[in-house]
């Protein structure tokens, strides 16, 4: 009973806008209802697909660092293996951080300027016999993709790499920020052109609501102008010879 009054409550409010109102209402929400499904696929399709390359990016370069510096790790020579690891974090914009640690679990390398944080050393553990692991880690500013891979199966040590999600979230920004500026634009333009074409319906009905007005009164002087062949003009013709044979019985 009570969805009934609301249901009812509702039409009643729909049924005293205007045409043109509704119109345009109905283009308006159209478009936003498309904008809405762009901007969900912009943040789950496209987010997921660069976040996956992004995975993949980092077990390839700490794949192949493990590989680089597994000699250097057992020669321990550091000098070689820290520039084996800056010259690889350079070279990566997206890379947050590298370090080394060696079987014990004792830093080897880092690339930390304001010293290692603790708080890394009990992160994404690589399960036995895995080739690497992959674990997302949160900090106060950003997102890491932490992977870690094991040198020799982790009897030599655990190269561990920190890929930054900063340049896939921009990224998406960027690209929901073009969204809404088209939406925009399309919006305006959907809107433009509901008005328009609701101005070449309402004019004929207008006339119409005019005629009827003045055949209540008793002018039947009324013709009806030929506006197309379509339904209001129809109408218009109906209303004409209405018109007519009111006007002959009177």
């Amino acid at each position: 009973m009570k969805e009934k009054l609301l249901l009812s409550a509702f039409w009643s409010k729909v049924a005293g806008v205007s045409i043109r109102t509704k119109v345009m209402g109905i283009v308006a929400v159209c478009i936003l209802w498309a904008a809405l499904a762009l901007v969900w696929y912009a943040y789950h399709d496209v987010s997921t697909a660069l976040r996956e390359q992004l995975r993949e990016r980092g077990v390839a370069i700490s794949t192949s660092l493990a590989a680089q510096g597994r000699d250097l790790i057992l020669t321990d020579n550091r000098f070689a293996l820290y520039e084996l690891v800056k010259d690889t974090y350079n070279a990566d914009k997206d890379i947050a951080y590298i370090f080394v640690l060696d079987a014990a679990g004792n830093v080897l390398i880092h690339t930390f300027d304001e010293g290692f944080p603790i708080a890394l050393l009990g992160k994404n553990q690589v399960p036995p016999g895995e080739p690497y692991h992959v674990q997302t880690l949160q900090t106060e500013s950003d997102t890491i993709q932490d992977t870690a891979v094991p040198v020799l199966g982790g009897k030599t040590g655990i190269v561990h790499l920190g890929m930054s999600e900063a340049t896939i979230n921009a990224a998406v920004d960027e690209y929901t920020r073009r969204i809404l500026l088209w939406v925009a634009l399309i919006l305006a333009f959907g809107l433009s052109v509901a008005y328009g074409l609701t101005s070449i319906l309402i004019k004929p009905i207008s006339r119409l609501a005019e005629a009827a007005r003045a055949i209540g009164k008793g002018d039947f002087r009324w013709q009806s102008p030929v506006w197309a062949k379509d339904e209001i003009g129809s109408l218009g013709s109906t209303f004409s010879k209405m018109s007519k044979e009111l006007k002959r019985k009177e």
